[in-house]
């Protein structure tokens, strides 16, 4: 059986660091896991220390659209996108965030994650930390969980 980890990061070195420690451990290769960012560098940057899966944006995130989006998003006037990479972006790439609308919080409840927990990290992200998913087996979880909070993941309040 597996279940669900989540590490939250406040910079993309130490999601970076998390990566390379789980495959160091042998739990897990790139492809099984995720990571979630409203910025994409920070999953640009996260790919390339750690060889995750290149990010994935919805069609709002580049070019002189995603600028202006950038910066009227600081004013919570319209939502922010989601950049994702790994096996989670196809579902939450180009999730919209903030400003009433749910597509992450209801993502993320449709993989099993309570609605509190999942509006908690919604606003994280929007905070700009990172976001990092892990599918593992069941006896793999603790170790996993250690290996986050090792690398500087802090835990819902």
């Amino acid at each position: 059986m597996t279940k669900l980890s989540i590490g939250i990061f406040t910079t993309q070195q130490d999601a970076s660091m998390a990566v390379e420690d789980l495959k160091k451990e042998g739990l897990h290769e790139k492809k099984e896991i995720s990571v979630l960012s409203i910025d994409i560098r920070d999953l640009e940057s996260i790919s390339k220390d750690s060889g995750v899966k290149k990010p994935e944006g919805g069609d709002g995130n580049s070019g002189i659209f995603g600028y202006v989006k950038g910066l009227v998003s600081e004013l919570d006037v319209i939502p922010v996108e989601v950049a994702a990479s790994g096996p989670a972006a196809r579902k939450f790439a180009g999730a919209a965030i903030g400003s009433d609308t749910d597509d992450l919080v209801v993502g993320l409840v449709g993989s099993g994650i309570p609605e509190e927990d999942a509006q908690k990290y919604e606003e994280l992200l929007l905070e700009g930390h990172i976001l990092m998913l892990i599918v593992s087996e069941t006896e793999q979880v603790d170790k996993v969980n250690e290996i986050l909070l090792s690398n500087q993941s802090i835990t819902l309040e």
